[in-house]
């Protein structure tokens, strides 16, 4: 009975932490009680007398008196009024309240602790002011920095900023993106571009091909495949993926671009 008590003590633990978000320093303290409540359980023979089972109940206790220490709302409120309440700060931020957008978040701060989700609100806030140093700031400190929300206010932030050191972060980013979300197309057609751009285009063509493989309505992917085989004296699948290209209601701006690499095709396939 003993036993069941601990590992129900540590399962309502766990979920309280990583199910309904709270993630606090009881949590964590009543977690690691109740692990060494069921190590000493089954060492218990091993100590004298009853030593090692009055230890793990006093264990069970004292991990329960933190689980109720580190209770918080979701627990009482349950992982749906959670996600509600992140859904209304979402909703304001939409409408432009801000004010009442970053009064929330510091109650959901408050009620469930700091998490990614507060960062990213406030980010998306200070985005939208124009704040862009501050939303990097919020961004940076994401605890998960391989999440998809992660790499897509960062890929924002770089866009607005127009420095050298940020052209060269956001190559970086969309090449880490495009390794941790092999199946997020965003991220393979520009890892793709971004290599392209520091004249790398045999890497280019690997990641432009996963990009058309997965979206094969969007030009951008083949334009770039066959620019990429140009550089790379392919002629024959440059014009390929230029004609694709053109089936693909390329814009005026990129049909001229496909002009000149065909007529430098046609003069000989020299390269200037």
């Amino acid at each position: 009975m003993l036993l069941v008590l601990l590992i129900l003590g540590l399962a309502i633990g766990a979920l309280t932490m990583f199910l309904f978000q709270g993630v606090t320093l009881f949590g964590i303290l009543s977690l690691t009680v109740m692990v060494l409540g069921i190590g000493l359980y089954f060492f218990r023979k091993k100590l004298p007398g009853r030593l090692g089972e009055i230890l793990a109940v006093l264990a069970l206790a004292a991990g329960v008196v933190l689980l109720g220490f580190g209770g918080t709302k979701a627990q009482e409120d349950g992982f749906s009024a959670y996600e509600s309440r992140l859904e209304e700060v979402k909703e304001a931020l939409q409408k432009g309240k801000f004010d009442r957008a970053m009064k929330l978040t510091e109650d959901m701060q408050e009620d469930y602790g700091e998490d990614d989700n507060t960062r990213m609100l406030r980010a998306v806030k200070e985005l939208d002011q124009g704040d862009y140093e501050s939303a990097y700031d919020e961004v940076s400190a994401f605890s998960d920095q391989h999440s998809q929300i992660y790499y897509a206010l960062m890929e924002q932030i770089y866009i607005e900023d127009p420095s050298e050191e940020s052209v060269e972060a956001i190559y970086d980013l969309y090449l880490k993106a495009a390794g941790d979300w092999p199946d997020w197309t965003h991220m393979q057609l520009y890892a793709g571009i971004s290599l392209f751009e520091q004249e790398k285009y045999a890497n280019a063509v690997y990641y432009l091909l996963r990009a058309v493989d997965q979206e094969n309505e969007d030009y951008k992917g083949y334009y770039y495949l066959g620019a990429a085989n140009y550089y790379l004296a392919d002629y024959e699948n440059c014009r390929y993926y230029f004609n694709e290209a053109l089936k693909r209601d390329a814009d005026e701006k990129t049909k001229g671009y496909i002009a000149w690499y065909m007529e430098k095709i046609e003069e000989g396939g020299g390269k200037d």
